[in-house]
């Protein structure tokens, strides 16, 4: 014989149930929002994880520029130096009394070379890419604004010194030597009677005017040049003194 639940059994057995369920369905939410949670958490490691990766590997590339940076403009300092060292000999022998024509040709044609390396390129790979893709940013702000304002100190140097050079190599050509014979200026070149015509058709006058000139100008350009590449071989130092290591 079937037996029928009367009304309030058959309700605590059903709100029994439910409340199982609920139970189960908020157990359910629950584990899946800490699941996301927990994703969300390994992707956030991940994802600084990458940047502190990538920004150790820009800290080591613009050092490694920086360090380069400091041996060639050290270098480059020794060199015009030396350049000026030389000039300042020359000008020495054309300060002295009785300076012949034969002095001031020979030295115009055969001992004064107008060109040279300006090497005024720098290793600046590491900094324009920081600069240009925005990755600046992640570096602190007073690192993020020392490199901004050492960029602008480069750009703004190398554009000098190649300003300088161009006035210099501008103002040589004006002056309209004749081809000169360098041996260091391995160059194929017009020789002979020719050529000497051409050296003993300027007068005295001009020969003096457009040596002197020629001398001046190129140790005025050296003088600029390496005082821009002193002022950032220190900036660059210093640089590197202030980078975390």
């Amino acid at each position: 014989m079937l037996r029928f639940l009367s009304g309030p059994r058959m309700q605590a057995i059903f709100s029994e149930k439910a409340r199982k369920y609920a139970v189960y369905a908020v157990g359910e939410v629950f584990l899946v929002v800490v699941g996301i949670l927990i994703a969300f958490q390994i992707d956030t490691w991940n994802d600084n994880r990458k940047l502190e990766i990538l920004k150790s590997q820009y800290l080591q590339s613009l050092v490694s520029d920086l360090r380069a940076d400091s041996t060639e403009l050290s270098l480059d300092i020794e060199n015009y130096g030396s350049l000026l060292d030389q000039l300042a000999n020359i000008s020495a022998r054309l300060s002295g009394p009785g300076v012949s024509r034969d002095t001031l040709q020979h030295i115009a044609r055969y001992e004064f070379i107008p060109y040279f390396d300006p090497s005024n390129e720098l290793n600046r790979s590491t900094l324009a890419s920081l600069v240009s893709t925005g990755d600046i940013k992640l570096y602190e702000s007073e690192i993020r604004d020392r490199l901004i304002g050492f960029n602008t100190k480069q750009i703004g140097s190398i554009k000098l010194m190649d300003e300088n050079v161009d006035i210099f190599m501008g103002s040589y050509q004006i002056l309209n030597f004749p081809p000169v014979n360098h041996p260091l200026i391995d160059t194929p070149s017009v020789k002979g009677p020719l050529l000497d015509g051409l050296w003993n058709a300027i007068s005295d006058q001009d020969l003096a005017d457009m040596t002197i000139r020629a001398i001046s100008g190129k140790a005025l350009m050296l003088e600029f040049v390496r005082l821009q590449k002193g002022l950032l071989l220190n900036a660059t130092i210093g640089l590197l003194g202030d980078l975390p290591d």
